[in-house]
């Protein structure tokens, strides 16, 4: 669990608008971990006030769960480098996915 949840809540709702004003029209499903934020009441009633279809993961499934292995990735990554400061550790961060995505094309 996060300290900051009100503010998970408050990014996970933006992320919602925005969603829906790229989209009009169209049908939503959101896939979801189990992460608390995404079961908060108001997501739930935000997403059902939008008409979006909330699906959420089974809880410990992260095979289902794609960000799953960047997130071990990134982990992996960190505890290998040495970490300069601030900047550093969010290059870092950035860099993984981008590695991946080149590994994999």
């Amino acid at each position: 669990m996060t300290e900051n949840y009100p503010e998970d809540a408050w990014w996970l709702a933006w992320d919602v608008y925005k969603t829906l004003a790229g989209n009009p029209g169209r049908r939503i499903v959101a896939i979801l971990d189990n992460f608390r934020s995404h079961r908060a009441k108001d997501t739930v009633e935000c997403a059902a006030e939008c008409g979006i279809d909330l699906v959420y993961l089974p809880p410990y499934s992260p095979d289902l769960n794609p960000l799953e292995f960047i997130w071990k990735s990134i982990k992996r990554v960190i505890s290998q480098t040495f970490i300069v400061d601030l900047t550093h550790l969010k290059w870092v961060i950035r860099s993984v996915p981008r590695s991946l995505i080149s590994q994999r094309v």
